[in-house]
């Protein structure tokens, strides 16, 4: 009984250390998420006033930033 118990403790432990919703995990993501939202800005710099306006818009929509 015990070296079932020990098997799924251990089969516990390594789904959570491979989790990918742990807060170091998720802090990376939101990292990546930020240098990918500043990068799809620099992106619109290049453009003129209305079509820049618009990749703006995009950008935000897409990152989830307003």
């Amino acid at each position: 009984m015990s070296r079932i118990v020990s098997t799924l403790l251990l089969a516990s432990v390594v789904a959570l250390a491979g989790c990918a919703n742990t807060p170091h995990s998720m802090s990376a993501a939101a990292a990546r998420r930020d240098a990918d939202y500043t990068n799809a800005i620099r992106n619109c710099d290049t453009l003129g006033s209305a079509e820049r306006a618009t990749c703006i818009e995009d950008a935000k929509a897409r990152y989830g930033r307003s």
